[in-house]
């Protein structure tokens, strides 16, 4: 059986703006830039100051005609000539050269009139130097020629500009903010959100369940059990009731409902546990069945010995039930990994191997819940789907990326099982999300560690019926 996998994505929240997601990197950037700015501009450029000082220069008076206009352009250049400041340089004891590199001389429209300022490290060498030049061009003038006032005290510093130099790094930190931003996302690979999701696999979201970065804590990881009115414990009731709605479609006496993921540390045992815990609670017989023997995490998870476990049970060595563990939580069985021994997961989890193990789960268990290794890892992966009737894609908002979420999808779509749905997990403070989450943290990985094996003897497999297509595989 199949159900639909061209879900739309209607009804999806949009992710943010590129813009909006890095807000905070822009404005990183942004303040680093304003603030290199101006500490570039603090420490190459010392505080300078200008004086200025305004010159009449009157009309010349010929013996005989009318007064002719002064040429401006010309005065204004014999105000800066060598002849007026080697004069004003005698008077302020420095060199007429110094002078001339930091005077200047500017003639208003339609004006005769000498604006003569001059910048120096100094208030008052500055307001010094400006006078000495003026009284230097009026004495050079013979009368033709009369400043209107006294230099100018400068009371504030003219550069470094830090407003300019402000606005300039602003400009510019808002450039390379935005510029970076939208590189970081066009180069980003990770998942975004929901609708990314469903756009990638094209299978429909189970629930989104909200996974807590402040305080972890064992209890925490099976909030269905420890925290039951938690926004994750209701999440992933609302998982165990999708599969109870699509057990109940297939009419058949068990369900096998496999869950995997793309990479590691996506978080598939705790998802697979709660919708297990979920399932019991709901008053469903369940066995939840632990096939990663790699990196084995039920026992940890639910504090019980590893046992002879899946390991043993797949070849023979100790039946089903013997290897079937009681939990605290009423109506639910654990099968963890326990020890592989000597033989690899590619021995141990053939075809046939796995179709004995879920034919010898008694015909009254209602749901099989099995977590498995990433599918993308682990070639067991995909010879445990073909015996599953629901297969559940979980993935990590902000950690999965996009190409092993299409390849895993591509990888179980290719079975005789239905890819049922999604399982979304979003990390956050507090349990609220940004879009841009991290991977999960290690508490997920090591608190909920492998336990130590009891036994490193396995046997050979022997030869058994699959009944589990007589209990209801199409």
């Amino acid at each position: 059986m199949h159900l639909d996998k061209t879900p739309a994505t209607r009804g999806l929240p949009r992710e943010r703006p590129v813009l909006l997601a890095y807000l905070r990197w822009i404005l990183l950037v942004t303040l680093v830039a304003v603030a290199s700015a101006c500490a570039l501009s603090w420490a190459l450029h010392h505080p300078s100051f200008e004086s200025e000082i305004r010159v009449l220069v009157e009309p010349a008076e010929p013996r005989v005609g009318a007064a002719v206009a002064p040429d401006m352009e010309t005065e204004r250049q014999v105000a800066i000539s060598g002849v007026v400041t080697a004069a004003a340089a005698q008077q302020v004891g420095v060199s007429a050269t110094y002078l001339q590199e930091h005077a200047s001389v500017t003639v208003p429209a339609a004006s005769t009139v000498l604006v003569i300022q001059f910048d120096d490290t100094s208030a008052a060498s500055a307001q010094r130097y400006a006078q000495a030049i003026a009284d230097a061009y009026v004495d050079y003038r013979k009368g033709q020629a009369a400043t209107l006032s006294a230099a100018s005290m400068p009371t504030a510093a003219t550069t470094p500009n830090y407003p300019v130099n402000g606005a300039a790094g602003l400009a510019l930190g808002l450039i390379v903010g935005v510029g970076s931003a939208l590189l970081r996302d066009r180069s980003d690979d990770r998942l975004r959100g929901p609708r990314d999701f469903v756009e990638r696999t094209e299978l429909p979201i189970l629930a989104t369940v909200p996974v807590r970065r402040r305080r972890w804590r064992r209890a925490s990881l099976l909030p269905v059990l420890r925290d039951p009115s938690s926004t994750a414990g209701e999440a992933y009731r609302q998982v165990s009731g999708k599969v109870e709605r699509a057990a109940r479609q297939r009419r058949k006496l068990t369900t096998v409902t496999l869950f995997t993921s793309p990479s590691a540390s996506d978080g598939v045992a705790h998802v697979a546990a709660n919708t297990a815990i979920a399932l019991a609670q709901s008053g469903h017989r369940v066995v939840l069945v632990e096939c990663d023997v790699r990196v084995p995490r039920l026992a940890g998870l639910f504090d019980i010995p590893s046992g002879p476990g899946v390991a043993r049970a797949l070849v023979g060595r100790v039946p089903l039930n013997q290897a079937l563990q009681a939990s605290e939580v009423e109506n639910l069985s654990l099968l963890p990994a326990g020890s592989p021994g000597p033989l690899g997961p590619g021995e141990l989890f053939t075809f046939g191997a796995v179709g004995r193990l879920l034919s010898a789960i008694p015909a009254d268990i209602d749901h099989v819940v099995v977590l498995t290794p990433p599918v993308l890892d682990a070639a067991e992966t995909a010879v445990v789907a073909e015996h599953a009737h629901l297969l559940v894609l979980v993935a990590v908002i902000g950690a999965t990326t996009r190409r092993d979420l299409e390849g895993a999808a591509a990888e179980l779509s290719g079975g005789p099982s239905s890819l049922f749905g999604g399982v979304l997990l979003k990390a956050g403070r507090g349990g609220r999300a940004a879009r841009r989450s991290q991977p999960l943290p290690a508490e997920w990985d090591d608190d909920m560690g492998p336990t130590a094996p009891e036994d490193d003897g396995v046997a050979e497999e022997t030869p058994g019926t699959t009944a589990i297509d007589r209990r209801g595989r199409a």
